[in-house]
């Protein structure tokens, strides 16, 4: 007997695979081999990695016509089997000291006339990045706990502390709730100003701290970005602060179905010029579409993709000193953040005309 998420995750599988073979049909192919753990885990759900930077995952999946197979060294397919969510699935399985027996296999099943989808990568990822219902609904899970976490991490932090110390409160609170810190940037004081991509340090942090989590769960990533100051911030942070604000909240309200991708960046770089920053874009990407990757791609002048509803985008526009970031959907009605701390500071900004309430600077006097 399967019970009611049995069948809706196989329906789910199902949709699919059936969309996978479409695709490798379209290129005349009989099978597609499937080697990327991303791909593994919006085909199945599957955690296939060992080193969390690690972009094949350590088994690997073919689709053809009559089914599907798994191809695993020893070592790793008793915990796929055994502890991954259930497939139909017919394992082939090696010594993991004989790894040449890999492709052997392969070539038997698929008779050499296969696809790999890391070369067919853009195609996979115009399917991949239309979410279902059900995994909308993992990605809010994801997000409101990531969202949690951080609140958690800059109400706690306390002012003298190492940027480690503070990478170190996000990780733990990640683990404690099964998702899995890739990306933790921390930059406090005059480091914020140096380095777009921090990677934390010893420093101590005295002022003014930058705290950037990208986190996965299931495959899925959520994003954000959160300041905290210990003493009031400067009026030319604030500054900063109200255009950035503004560019993103732009952003989060155009991003709509059928809205080009190039469109909204050309917006965005004429924003900045607006704002008074005209050459800030330049100095860190901007963001663009999410979802089993912290980026599927990022936005720029010759990106030019529609946007769709039950996609997931995350924009990070920055001029030095600060930075947004939060991890959205589009749906066909409206567009809801999901990176949401409810706990912190919000501020309302006039958007060119659209007032929309964001993440402000968390600000915590005489905390040691």
């Amino acid at each position: 007997m399967i019970d009611l998420e049995g069948k809706l995750l196989n329906k789910e599988i199902e949709i699919k695979i059936t969309a996978i073979r479409n695709l490798y049909k379209s290129f005349g192919k009989t099978s597609i081999l499937i080697e990327k753990q991303y791909n593994l885990s919006w085909l199945f759900k599957w955690k296939t990695h060992v080193n969390f930077a690690s972009i094949n995952g350590f088994v690997d999946v073919i689709v053809t016509e009559d089914g599907l197979y798994l191809i695993a060294n020893n070592v790793e397919a008793p915990r796929i089997i055994q502890e991954e969510r259930f497939v139909d699935i017919t394992l082939c399985e090696y010594f993991w000291y004989e790894p040449e027996m890999r492709n052997q296999l392969i070539n038997e099943i698929t008779g050499g006339n296969h696809l790999v989808d890391g070369n067919v990568e853009n195609e996979i990822r115009a399917i991949r990045s239309t979410l279902t219902n059900s995994e909308i609904a993992d990605f809010s899970k994801l997000c409101m706990d990531s969202g949690l976490i951080m609140q958690e991490t800059c109400m706690q932090l306390k002012q003298g502390s190492s940027e480690f110390v503070a990478a170190s409160m996000i990780a733990q609170k990640c683990l404690e709730r099964e998702i899995e810190p890739v990306i933790l940037l921390v930059a406090a004081d005059e480091r914020i100003q140096k380095f777009r991509h921090p990677l934390p340090t010893s420093n101590p942090i005295n002022d003014y701290v930058m705290l950037v989590m990208g986190v996965r769960r299931e495959g899925q990533y959520s994003c954000l970005t959160r300041f905290v100051a210990f003493s009031e911030p400067s009026d030319e942070i604030k500054k900063r602060r109200d255009a950035v604000l503004r560019l993103t909240g732009m952003l989060l309200s155009d991003t709509r179905p059928g809205v080009d991708t190039a469109q909204l960046f050309r917006a965005l770089v004429k924003g900045y010029e607006n704002e008074g920053f005209p050459n800030e874009w330049k100095l860190h990407h901007q963001g663009g579409l999410g979802g089993y990757n912290s980026r599927e791609y990022k936005a720029s002048p010759t990106v030019s993709i529609p946007v769709k509803a039950g996609q997931i985008y995350v924009w990070n526009p920055s001029i030095t000193g600060y930075k947004a970031e939060d991890t959205m959907v589009v749906t066909e009605k409206e567009n809801k953040i999901l990176t949401v701390t409810p706990e912190l500071p919000t501020v309302d900004i006039d958007c060119y005309g659209k007032i929309v309430r964001q993440a402000d600077i968390i600000v915590r006097k005489n905390i040691h």
